[in-house]
């Protein structure tokens, strides 16, 4: 008996080590991502505060990087400067994809932006409300983990009649779905239901 309780207070201090190592690593990763997207904004934060010209086409290459994509966007709309940002950028559509592409690349999703990702459908649940959910399919890079299902699912939403096109989502998930293992309808429904 007490080598089981031994061996059992054994396994849970290696367990705790181990999900303690786990999670100063992934804070980590995501520091690291952070900082590199201040980094990235940061010098078109210093030209609106010191009232710097700016031009159209800095914008359009900073926002080419779909992560930071909502960030730009609320850096502008802070400074009054909207103007500056790309009118074809300026969708619901665009917005979900930011918001989840940002949430693929969280470490305990995907760790990494998906090599492609394109609007699969949008699919409205609920009738009286109007709510209005994105499904994207994506793909990761060769080599990734998740490379293997192809092409999958993410949904985002809901949005509604009086939705801003980078309004934050309520509801981001993917479950990792290959789009030949499941619906458009069942993968919305499901995070329609599920998250919270």
């Amino acid at each position: 008996m007490k080598t089981i309780v031994i061996g059992a207070f054994a396994f849970i201090l290696i367990a705790g080590i181990f999900l303690l190592a786990c999670h100063r690593s992934l804070r980590r990763r995501y520091s690291k991502t952070i900082a590199e997207r201040c980094r990235a904004i940061n010098p078109l934060i210093d030209k609106l505060a010191r009232h710097e010209s700016i031009s159209r086409s800095e914008v359009e290459m900073m926002v080419s990087n779909a992560a930071l994509r909502s960030g730009i966007h609320r850096v502008l709309a802070t400074y009054s400067r909207l103007d500056l940002f790309p009118t074809e950028l300026l969708t619901i559509e665009k917005g979900a994809e930011c918001f989840l592409i940002t949430w693929l690349e969280f470490p305990t999703e995907l760790g990494e932006a998906p090599n492609e990702i394109e609007l699969h459908t949008t699919i409205a649940l609920d009738d009286i409300l109007s709510l209005t959910y994105y499904v994207f399919q994506y793909r990761m890079r060769n080599g990734h983990w998740a490379a293997q299902y192809n092409w999958m699912f993410g949904v985002v939403g809901p949005y509604g009649p009086d939705s801003n096109p980078y309004d934050v989502p309520a509801k981001i998930f993917s479950r990792f779905n290959s789009i030949d293992a499941t619906t458009v309808t069942d993968e919305a429904r499901w995070v329609h239901e599920n998250i919270v």
